[in-house]
């Protein structure tokens, strides 16, 4: 063969294979982007997952009480129906909701204590900055624990989102306790706090409903 065709083929030849290499390249990146953008998608769908896994089992933080024992959470807001077993109220976000009371709810009533009834080891519901606190039934797990008592004050032990904190006393703060009250005890128009499980679909199976006065300052907390 001519030197001339020889030359020739190998020139017609290489945009040939030029082609193909490119295109073997091309399938092979895209191969990696695909997997890369596939990882992406799989790595940020496990991680919202165990993040909304989080949210549903640990701790709740409740405004005016801080943290809810793990696994419960607090539901604040204003009756709106009552009958056996059951009560609706509407949240402070205006949504409402069912809770169902059993023969192991408890339910009580606000009222007055004083700063004797604040006892290491006791759970207590604060409204910051130490306006008005008060102290849960014993062997509670909502609210803060307090870790310590001294005069003019007391702390509280840090619980998954909250903080260890110190809370004064003063002659302003107001003391209160919990008095047992029935559940035909609540009714249209009053404020609760109720403690259930957290994550739960369809109604909240209540453990505690506290009957909160109007002049509480957890009212609007």
């Amino acid at each position: 063969m001519p030197a001339v065709d020889s030359v020739k083929a190998w020139v017609e030849r290489r945009p040939k294979r030029a082609v193909l290499v490119t295109a073997i390249s091309a399938v092979l990146i895209g191969a990696l982007v695909g997997f890369g953008a596939g990882y992406k998608v799989e790595h940020d769908r496990v991680a919202n997952d165990v993040a909304r896994l989080k949210r549903t089992s640990s701790t709740t933080v409740a405004p005016g009480g801080g943290a809810a024992a793990a696994g419960t959470g607090r539901r604040d807001g204003r009756v709106t129906a009552a009958s056996a077993g059951s009560l609706t109220i509407k949240s402070r976000q205006g949504r409402d909701v069912i809770i169902t009371l059993g023969a192991g709810t408890n339910v009580d009533n606000i009222v007055k204590g004083t700063a004797s009834d604040i006892v290491a080891g006791r759970h207590v519901l604060v409204v910051a900055p130490g306006a008005e606190v008060v102290v849960l039934r014993a062997g509670s797990t909502a609210g803060r624990t307090v870790k310590s008592v001294s005069k003019g004050s007391f702390a509280v032990a840090a619980k998954a989102g909250a903080k260890a904190a110190t809370v004064k006393i003063g002659t302003r703060t107001i003391v209160e306790k919990l008095s047992p009250a029935k559940a035909a005890d609540i009714k249209v128009g009053d404020q609760i706090i109720a403690f259930g499980p957290t994550g739960t679909a369809g109604p909240v199976k209540a453990t505690d409903v506290i009957i909160v006065p109007a002049s509480s300052k957890l009212a609007a907390a």
